[in-house]
């Protein structure tokens, strides 16, 4: 390709790319409506099961067989701390504990942030 042409396909695609909104495929907006929907069943299930007050062994119980992995972050000195457990690539559900292991609100399904483990097994909490 001749240089002067290249150059202006260069600036030409630079110019597209930069006006360019990004537009979801639609297995992409599939696999979104996919998550939405499967958060807000995760929710139903959630307030359904878990009672505020019980020990977090209650809910660990209900959560048998349904989750990948489960970690904890410590909320300071305080001894109150979350229980997040990993659903799937998607969704974690979050439960705040305190310092006795009793859960002190209804669990909190959200998109999965990072999860970067400590060496004390704690998850690193991304400020975000």
């Amino acid at each position: 390709m001749p240089r002067k042409v290249s150059y202006w396909l260069i600036t030409f695609l630079l110019i597209v790319a930069m006006g360019a909104t990004p537009v979801m495929s639609q297995s992409s907006q599939d696999l979104e409506a996919a998550v939405q929907e499967n958060i807000r069943a995760w929710q139903k299930e959630m307030v359904n099961t878990v009672v505020v007050g019980s020990n977090i062994s209650a809910v660990e119980k209900i959560m048998t067989a349904k989750y990948r992995d489960k970690a904890r972050i410590s909320w300071g000195g305080t001894g109150n701390y979350a229980l997040f457990f990993l659903i799937d690539d998607f969704i974690q559900a979050r439960v705040e504990c305190n310092v006795r292991n009793e859960v002190v609100s209804l669990p909190i399904i959200e998109r999965k942030g990072p999860w970067v483990r400590q060496p004390n097994g704690e998850l690193h909490l991304d400020p975000r």
